[in-house]
């Protein structure tokens, strides 16, 4: 935000980015960063999830999909010579299931020839925040396991800083990019025509992910999606790129720096006061949807749902079997 509105044009996320780095190298990283990168660097997601739990945690979903809609929803894991890759947020297989579940009823409405890879379960890309080393070790295996699978298109999940990464240095960190890489949110704007959808009748607001709204290109689609799943999307003020930040993010999501969160998320909290009665804020962003419930208790907010875009465009899917 201080980017867009610095009459010099000075980038303070890239300085930042710099002075972290030197930080990591001589040894000062906060200890729940620190903890992520090496959890990254053994398993390749945040949460030190192993294969076995990931399959379970993806069988168990699909028996959820099929007591739901009747239906048989794959969600394949090390699927050899699939068309996609889909890479979640490791939140997906333990706290934000229904985005996952989500993405799962998307993709078989589209049938598309997909799998997860479990060597590259985490979009989120904690070299951000300390070591530029590390970005692109993570980033790495992102291109490994595009290629072990032979995907030509990689789906990112729904995470902001991920997307970031993804986006803006995955062809500086680590060479060209055999792939074609875009966002589950695109994919599924491009392709609202031919998901039967019906819109629920709630009223909700979307929170922009700063790393979307301004460092992702993600602002449109998100919106063009929840208008075709609800009956009423209402905005923030200000929103889009100069939206407020939630308080959860630039590493800042550990305990020990609650209180200084919720001390940021004061102008968020009075953002969504501001609104009225909302059933929920939609925030597409892992970070985001760690934060905002505790922003909503802390301010006393009400009775406010916090959900993924692709868990409100799972619950709007009109499967075949009509549930």
């Amino acid at each position: 935000r201080c980017a867009y509105y610095c009459p010099l044009g000075i980038d303070t996320a890239e300085i930042t980015m710099a002075a972290r780095y030197i930080l990591a190298n001589i040894g000062l990283v906060p200890e729940f960063i620190a903890n992520i990168m090496l959890q990254m660097d053994k398993t390749g997601n945040n949460m030190g999830i192993l294969k076995p739990a990931i399959v379970d945690c993806c069988e168990f979903l699909e028996e959820e999909i099929k007591e739901e809609t009747g239906l048989d929803i794959k969600i394949p894991v090390d699927k050899p010579r699939a068309e996609v890759l889909y890479v979640p947020s490791s939140t997906e297989f333990l706290v934000n299931v229904d985005t996952l579940i989500g993405v799962a009823k998307v993709f078989h409405v589209l049938g598309l020839d997909w799998t997860i890879s479990s060597a590259a379960t985490e979009a989120a890309n904690y070299g951000l925040f300390a070591n530029l080393d590390l970005l692109k070790r993570h980033n790495a295996r992102l291109l490994a396991a595009a290629r072990t699978v032979g995907a030509g298109l990689v789906v990112q999940g729904e995470c902001g800083h991920g997307w970031r990464v993804a986006k803006m240095y995955t062809e500086g960190a680590n060479a060209p990019v055999p792939f074609k890489l875009r966002h589950i949110l695109e994919l599924v704007a491009d392709n609202l025509a031919v998901l039967p959808l019906r819109k629920l009748p709630w009223r909700v607001t979307l929170h922009d992910p700063c790393n979307y709204a301004r460092a992702g290109d993600l602002i449109e689609q998100p919106r063009t999606i929840l208008k075709a799943c609800v009956n009423e999307l209402v905005e923030m003020t200000p929103n889009r790129e100069f939206n407020y930040c939630c308080g959860g993010g630039s590493g800042l999501l550990m305990d020990e720096m609650l209180a200084t969160r919720m001390k940021l998320a004061k102008m968020k909290a009075e953002q969504i006061r501001a609104l009225g009665p909302v059933g929920y804020i939609v925030a597409p962003c892992a970070s985001c949807k760690a934060q905002l419930p505790k922003v909503i208790e802390n301010y006393q907010l009400g009775n406010i749902q916090v959900a993924g875009v692709m868990e409100i465009v799972g619950k709007a899917l009109r499967l075949e079997t009509g549930r």
